[in-house]
């Protein structure tokens, strides 16, 4: 489970800093019985399920104006819910990309930082939309 804002220290030293636009990425556990799950849900399965079922390790990349608050978003479940993040549990924080001095533009950057994440971890399912 994610614990904010303890997790989010490990990337920043303050809280005022964890409020900063960037992009990040989480570690997700998928429901025991996955099929049953998604079809509970959802009445057609996304053509990225064989690859969300088949990967050794699930992850979402998502990013934010507000990092902290985003976050707290996912974990509470209450706004602005992924299909993913709907699915699956959250495990934990993998890592945090904060933009520089407010210059970058963190949608940018999401999918290719979900590509290079992709690459560099050829067993995982990587998510990002």
């Amino acid at each position: 489970m994610l614990e904010l804002p303890s997790d989010l220290s490990v990337f920043a030293d303050t809280v005022d800093e964890m409020h900063r636009e960037g992009a990040y990425a989480l570690i997700l556990t998928r429901p025991d019985d996955l099929e049953g799950a998604w079809d509970e849900r959802y009445d057609t399965r996304s053509d990225w399920f064989p690859e969300l079922r088949d990967a050794d390790t699930v992850c979402y990349v998502g990013g934010s104006k507000d990092v902290l608050s985003r976050l707290e978003d996912h974990r509470d479940g209450e706004v602005r819910t992924t299909v993913l993040t709907d699915l699956c549990e959250i495990d934990r924080l993998h890592t945090v990309w904060w933009s520089e001095n407010g210059a970058q533009n963190y949608t940018l950057d999401e999918s290719k930082l979900a590509r290079a994440l992709s690459n560099e971890r050829s067993t995982w399912y990587v998510h990002q939309r």
